[in-house]
């Protein structure tokens, strides 16, 4: 009776407007209640309501207090103000941001807190990053968010403003292609493809990759007209490259990409590049036009500008992308991309467990150097992950945080994280996600601290033994060299290492047996072991039931061993050992 008694009289007061005694002016919230509302500014975009829904709703799980989304301020209560409006502009001082601006600004006025960015994702970003940097809220992967509990916070003195290090920001895991939810909240504004997604802000859609031999197919062309296809020995193939120096299949090229630009409209760029292998066309008129412009990527970059220069004579505010990719990796000479090229430059055969100023991967360096000095449209295709073994570890995360770094430096575009897309799971695939997009919003951030962020967040009490397993994975990294195509046996995956790896999981298992969730996050994170001894020796994980653990798991998980091969496929290569 007292409790409900004096419970009416908080509320009799919030309503009067009159303080509650013991509270600053800006306590947010104490105890289950309020003085806050939330305010969206009128006009708000799909985003800003998004935000300020959520933001309502995250705060009311932190602390059990109701925080009211509406239109105008009630009398007596602070506000959080969410988006810019005259109001905001009047009471700070601030000019309105573009709408596509993803900055954003928080900040404390008279006890009130006002976030606002640009209207297509920055006010959204601004108030994730509220939710992130002050009350703790993660994301961490898509079915786990920590949301810590708190009996009081109160606002302190705030007017902090950030904006990406990068237009660009993509991070190629399976989450991310399949959870707009993850990629919102934690700031990646990209996907490979095109999306209708609103909720969000939408995307910066970079669409197609490989996509030359898909205009101009051979199942189409190739009877009719082989000559549209690579010359190699003195025969034309249909497995190779187009023969670009010919004039038809440049008009082809130009017609079908006008086609996908109507078709799939407002995306950030449309790719078009060559097809995934090394067999370039070997006629006279296209090894003429290597001579001249200094090899594959000369000859590829002459085609594609005049792409380019087709769509923006419909187009003009349309981007057109290319590959650095192996053969075309090296920049051209006497030629530069048009102003509406962007160049998607790949590290797919650099040394991913040191950074690309190592002399390691001198050959690589001086190619982005290069291709820096040709163009400012330039984004990077990073594969920090083992292709051929994607259960396998793979000590990446030191080196493309000073990559980021790099690459912010140089001024680059952007860049896109390649994991496991095909299918979900992989090596450390949470950490590896979460990191890379919180890196790509801020290169500065320290991969040591974000990943003892996460791992304590995600590991519960077998965060001492994941962090363990951790640093001794990525000393691997400092010592020898990791490529996306790693074999098991490699020597620096010693009988020593395995040992003290297997028992530092197998013990935080034991760890988290009442934690449902829990356990699957380390039994997913154990995984990489049982892999690598099952490969190792087949044999011997037959006998000891390593085999059985591996093939438990990849029917319980449907994960899949490396690029283009299906559980199944794995399942079958298990059941032969």
């Amino acid at each position: 009776m007292a409790y409900n008694f004096l419970r009416k009289i908080v509320f009799s007061v919030l309503l009067t407007g009159l303080p509650i005694v013991g509270w600053s002016a800006s306590t947010l919230f104490r105890n289950g209640v309020t003085n806050y509302n939330i305010i969206l500014c009128p006009g708000a975009s799909a985003s800003e309501t998004t935000a300020a829904t959520e933001l309502a709703d995250y705060l009311n799980q932190i602390s059990g207090a109701r925080f009211a989304v509406q239109s105008q301020p009630t009398k007596g209560h602070n506000y959080i103000y969410i988006g810019y409006d005259s109001f905001v502009g009047r009471t700070l001082g601030a000019r309105q941001p573009a709408d596509g601006d993803e900055g954003f600004r928080i900040v404390t006025r008279n006890g009130n807190l006002f976030i606002y960015g640009g209207r297509t994702r920055g006010t959204m970003y601004g108030v994730y990053r509220f939710l992130d940097e002050q009350l703790g809220v993660r994301w961490y992967a898509k079915d786990f968010v920590r949301v810590p509990k708190r009996k009081t916070f109160t606002l302190g003195n705030i007017d902090e403003s950030q904006s990406p290090a990068f237009p660009y920001r993509c991070v190629l895991y399976y989450t991310s292609l399949h959870n707009i939810d993850w990629n919102g909240h934690n700031l990646v504004n990209s996907i490979m493809g095109t999306s209708g997604e609103t909720k969000y802000g939408g995307y910066q859609g970079y669409v197609g990759v490989h996509t030359m031999t898909s205009f101009v197919s051979k199942d189409k062309y190739f009877k009719s007209h082989p000559e549209y296809f690579a010359l190699r020995d003195g025969k034309r193939i249909d497995n190779g490259q187009l023969c670009l120096s010919n004039p038809n299949v440049v008009k082809l090229l130009i017609a079908s990409t006008l086609d996908y630009i109507k078709q799939y409209p407002g995306c950030w760029c449309y790719s078009v590049s060559q097809d995934d292998n090394v067999l370039f066309c070997q006629c006279k008129k296209c090894t003429a036009l290597e001579k001249k412009y200094g090899g594959h990527s000369g000859l590829l970059l002459w085609a594609v500008n005049q792409i380019a220069d087709a769509v923006k004579a419909k187009y003009p505010d349309v981007m057109i992308g290319t590959l650095a990719y192996h053969a075309t990796q090296t920049p051209p000479k006497n030629i530069v991309p048009r102003p509406n090229v962007k160049i998607r430059l790949c590290t797919v055969e650099c040394c991913m467990s040191r950074p690309l100023t190592d002399k390691v991967n001198a050959t690589f360096y001086n190619d982005l150097m290069g291709w820096k000095k040709l163009t400012n449209n330039l984004v990077i295709w990073a594969y920090p992950t083992n292709f051929y073994h994607y259960l396998m570890p793979f000590p990446a995360m030191d080196s493309e945080a000073e990559n980021m770094r790099l690459y912010r430096k140089l001024n680059l575009q952007g860049c896109m994280e390649m994991g496991q897309y095909d299918a979900y799971g992989g090596e450390f695939f949470e950490l590896k996600q979460w990191m890379f997009a919180k890196l790509l919003w801020n290169p500065s951030d320290n991969p040591d601290s974000l990943a003892h962020d996460f791992i304590y967040g995600f590991y519960g009490k077998a965060a001492d033994n994941v962090m363990q397993y951790y640093n001794l994975t990525k000393q691997l990294g400092e010592k020898d060299l990791f490529y996306f195509e790693t074999r098991y046996d490699t020597p620096f995956y010693t009988d020593d290492y395995l040992k003290t790896s297997r028992r530092l999981l197998d013990d935080a298992l034991e760890k988290v047996k009442g934690n449902a969730t829990i356990y699957s996050n380390v039994e997913k994170l154990r995984v990489s072991i049982l892999y690598l001894q099952s490969m190792r020796n087949p044999a011997a994980a037959v006998a000891d039931g390593d085999a059985a653990l591996l093939k438990q798991f990849v029917n319980k998980y449907k994960w899949e061993e490396r690029e283009g091969r299906s559980y199944t496929e794995f399942i079958n290569k298990i059941n032969g050992w």
